[in-house]
């Protein structure tokens, strides 16, 4: 089932409870959601806004799911270079600088790049 649908049924799921008379507390505790969240849905219903899901705002991500993979996959190889990680995905046709490569390493796969310590003189 697509995600955003679900996300529509239980708000209207929510709508209904309060209609039928459940406090926002109750309604929130069989939801599994905050009070906070089940009284905004129903200030938006009251409003006669819409309860779709929103786009979020912002700037969209650059790494398609195939650059995610081979990025992902290169981390086997070992003294591989952002840059050339970059370099590669690049000539696949997916233009990534070595930024984005080495930002996707650090915050979504949770790997840390070791430098080789130079020797004190």
């Amino acid at each position: 089932m697509n995600m955003r649908l679900e996300k529509v049924e239980v708000r209207n799921r929510a709508i209904g409870m309060l209609l039928s008379g459940k406090t926002q507390k109750t309604v929130a505790l069989s939801l599994g959601k905050d009070v906070s969240t089940i009284q905004r849905w129903w200030y938006k219903h009251k409003a006669h806004k819409s309860l779709q899901h929103k786009r979020g705002a912002g700037r969209p991500k650059m790494l398609s799911r195939v650059s995610k993979i081979v990025i992902a996959k290169s981390l086997g190889k070992r003294h591989k270079s952002t840059r050339s990680r970059a370099k590669k995905l690049t000539n696949m046709g997916n233009t990534v600088s070595k930024d984005t490569a080495y930002r996707y390493l650090l915050k979504d796969l949770k790997f840390t790049l070791i430098k080789d310590q130079k020797p004190p003189y």
